[in-house]
């Protein structure tokens, strides 16, 4: 058997992976190559070309960093990896140990002997074990307890040799104590990196949702500069697109409507199967839909802006609903919750929570109604201001809103007493 991978941590193989990509990017890109051009280009005064090198040299470089960047989410890879294969060889070490414990103590005195060569092998794979927990720091404490688990196994050898039962028993009762202990310890570390993970992958998904929604108030405020009833010209609308050429990266207006969009669908996906978040990203797809369609004929009107505003908010509104830095144990108990009520579904294994727990899709809903109120007020206190027709349209689109709000909220609720009542009670196996 193999200790690890040729004796490296989760961090060492981690930073070598890293490192080879870095370096791969390097060779392919032609670096040490372009930025030997460029300095032969610059002693020729050939400075343009010098650039040229010295550009393509830099995004090279950028890539590099890039995927410097990814070291953290390899070590994480590498340790959950290691976790998975040392549980699986300690949940073995602890079924061995149970046998041969049972079979001690069923053994006559004399008979004690043909049980040492079977627990002297478990010992050696025992020790091969430890060593491999040993390599990294965020496995030592099991392979402190495998070290204790070995000291007793050598001890319950002692005690058969010995005719001793009542000291072979003791020394084998005292190994699976610490075997296990080597489970629960890996157990935990598992469930400390998969909160860990779960925590950074939350903080990500809710940046990204600010991010975009900066994105979006970026072109809300290009184009409210541009506002008005009428289409544009093809020739009008290409001069005000060429004036933010560089700041949407060569998009037209409504190509980067369309990418805002389309970033939306991706975060909608990292959202799971949340119903209110799905409730929401369906929404804003509509809203933003309706926007890039009328920018795609040239129009820059109000309700265009509206529109765009709508979407600006319920990106701001998910973000906002994944931030628990005022109280970081509320999603952590209502992950738990999740956890519980998961259990005893598949093999008995307790389900890993969603990236988007139940507290958060209760803030969103819970914001979702506050807009729902301000907006039908705000249709209230316009009067006369809004057209018959469009009151009418809005109106009709507030209703169907809040129906949606109410079947939603019922369904969390449904959903919450079921995780209070805990998972149904198995029947026993015979």
């Amino acid at each position: 058997e193999e200790i690890g991978e040729n004796g490296e941590t989760p961090e060492q193989r981690a930073t070598a992976k890293t490192l080879s990509e870095a370096a791969d990017i390097a060779q392919r890109q032609g670096l040490e190559q372009k930025t030997e051009e460029a300095a032969e280009q610059i002693e020729q005064n050939q400075v343009a070309d010098a650039n040229n090198q010295q550009q393509q040299a830099m995004q090279t470089l950028e890539q590099m960093l890039q995927e410097m960047g990814k070291q953290q989410e390899r070590r994480q890879e590498e340790l959950k990896r290691l976790l998975q294969e040392l549980a699986q060889k300690i949940e073995a070490l602890v079924e061995e140990q149970r046998d041969q414990l049972a079979r001690a103590e069923e053994a006559d005195g004399g008979a004690l002997g043909v049980l040492e060569q079977p627990l002297f092998a478990l010992r050696r794979r025992t020790m091969l074990v430890e060593a491999q927990a040993m390599q990294s720091p965020d496995t030592a404490s099991a392979g402190q307890a495998l070290n204790e688990a070995v000291r007793d196994q050598a001890e319950a050898v002692k005690s058969i040799r010995a005719m001793d039962k009542e000291g072979t028993t003791r020394s084998e009762t005292d190994a699976l104590a610490h075997l296990e202990a080597a489970l629960a310890s890996i157990n935990e570390k598992k469930e400390q990196e998969q909160q860990e993970q779960r925590d950074q992958e939350r903080f990500a998904l809710r940046e990204a949702y600010y991010g975009l929604a900066d994105r979006q108030d970026v072109l809300i405020g290009i184009l409210g500069q541009h506002e008005r009833e009428e289409d544009y010209t093809r020739r009008d609308w290409r001069q005000i697109n060429r004036l933010y050429k560089e700041k949407l990266e060569d998009r037209e207006f409504d190509e980067e409507q369309a990418a805002i969009r389309k970033v939306a669908t991706e975060l909608g996906e990292k959202a799971g199967e949340a119903m209110v978040y799905q409730s929401l990203h369906r929404r804003m797809d509509q809203a933003a839909g309706r926007a890039e369609n009328k920018l795609g004929d040239r129009m820059i009107t109000d309700s265009v802006l509206d529109d765009q505003r709508a979407v600006s908010r319920m990106l701001r509104a998910m973000g906002d609903a994944l931030d628990d830095t005022a109280d970081p144990d509320k999603f952590k108990k209502d992950e738990n919750q999740q956890e519980q009520n998961g259990e005893g579904e598949g093999e008995g294994e307790p389900q890993e929570p969603p990236l988007v727990p139940d507290l958060a899709q209760i803030k969103l809903l819970r914001e979702m109604m506050i807009q729902l109120r301000l907006e039908t007020q705000s249709i209230a206190e316009a009067g006369d201001v809004i057209k018959e027709a469009e009151r009418k349209v809005k109106l009709a689109e507030l209703a169907e809103m809040q129906r949606e709000l109410k079947n939603l909220g019922e369904q969390l609720i449904e959903k919450l007493k079921e995780q209070m009542q805990g998972p149904p009670e198995q029947e026993p196996r015979n």
